[in-house]
């Protein structure tokens, strides 16, 4: 039978990519080689040879295409991913799916943040729309990005979308697929009202503005353009290493225990995809058996340390030690610290 080839595409300025994430990719490939892969083969490409990410990536899409690939997932050379997460993808309908990462936090206090923009642009709140397994979202970062090959055939469709260049770094037979369709390009937005006065300040308009964006934002602007729909997947998690330390933060976690307001919202679109997706199932038990173990453990609190003991919502937990009121909250504390701090110990 032959295999769905899948590239998974690096872009490196000097070649060099994180242990973990090349673990993930070979566990991907023996899975192929084992028989284990559903059918999907993958092929791995760590480019180097220009400090132009977005160069690269475009050189990626062309080499793709020319060995015949279903899809390529872009991959950053320091994220780690689950071989499981990206098979369920791979089986998917929709055209671009991307994976939220943790962001890079600028100080150890810093609140965590997550990839991408998956808000409306009006309400400023996800896309939990009932109807749909995955969230669209308005821009996806390249972190984890995965795209049909489709895609890139509708850009080139859609007239003056992309233009062609040639590179001696690509073999010459892909040349034909060979498209601008990641670049850094000028946008014109709305300027965030804490800027406008500055605007005024130096002389400037203050309606709209242009920045310069990054190749994601570009990436996902053509998509828009081209009629192609982007999504993301937050039942997926993928670990952002920098050096040894890894963030871990998935989106599923991030709603569930740092954005508070989303929360009760987000958890009711994932209880209509758990009635028919046995992987939403399973996140969805693992959640509200880690609230029944919060409950568990508050109403086995040693009465002398904690006089009173009261559950709101979806697991949050006020706790009240001696004359202090002192919120645990689960996007504070891990679920091994909340029940040591209930406990006592």
């Amino acid at each position: 039978m032959t295999q769905r080839l899948i590239w998974l595409a690096t872009p490196t300025r000097d070649g060099k990519a994180h242990a973990r994430m090349l673990m993930s990719c070979f566990q991907l490939q023996l899975m192929a080689a084992t028989g284990k892969s559903r059918g999907f083969s993958f092929a791995l490409d760590v480019s180097q040879g220009s400090p132009n990410i977005p160069r690269q990536r475009n050189w990626s899409v062309a080499k793709a295409a020319l060995a015949g690939a279903e899809a390529i997932i872009f991959i950053d050379s320091d994220i780690e991913f689950n071989p499981e997460d990206v098979l369920r993808i791979c089986e998917r309908p929709e055209e671009v799916i991307g994976i939220a990462h943790q962001t890079r936090p600028r100080e150890w206090t810093d609140e965590p943040n997550m990839s991408g923009h998956y808000f409306e642009a009006t309400q400023k709140k996800p896309f939990f729309d009932r109807s749909q397994d995955l969230l669209r979202a308005r821009k996806l970062t390249t972190g984890f990005l995965y795209a049909k090959m489709t895609v890139f055939e509708k850009m080139r469709a859609t007239e003056g979308l992309v233009t062609q260049f040639m590179s001696r770094n690509v073999d010459h037979r892909a040349w034909p697929y060979l498209y601008n369709y990641f670049m850094h390009e000028m946008q014109e937005v709305v300027p965030h009202p804490d800027d406008i006065s500055k605007l005024r300040e130096v002389g400037l308009q203050t309606d709209t503005v242009r920045v310069l964006d990054g190749e994601d934002w570009d990436f996902n602007t053509k998509c828009a353009r081209a009629g192609v729909k982007s999504y993301i997947e937050p039942l997926a998690t993928i670990r952002h290493y920098e050096g040894s330390l890894c963030m871990n933060l998935g989106l599923h976690d991030y709603w569930t225990q740092h954005m508070i307001e989303f929360r009760n919202e987000y958890l009711e679109w994932l209880r209509f995809r758990a009635t028919r997706d046995p992987h939403a199932a399973k996140v969805l038990a693992a959640w509200n058996e880690f609230v029944e173990g919060l409950k568990r453990a508050a109403q086995s609190s040693i009465p002398n340390r904690a006089q009173q003991v009261r559950h709101e919502g979806n697991g949050e937990i006020v706790q009240q030690v001696g004359a202090q009121d002192t919120a645990l909250r689960t996007r504070q504390l891990s679920p091994e610290d909340e029940r040591a701090a209930i406990s006592g110990n």
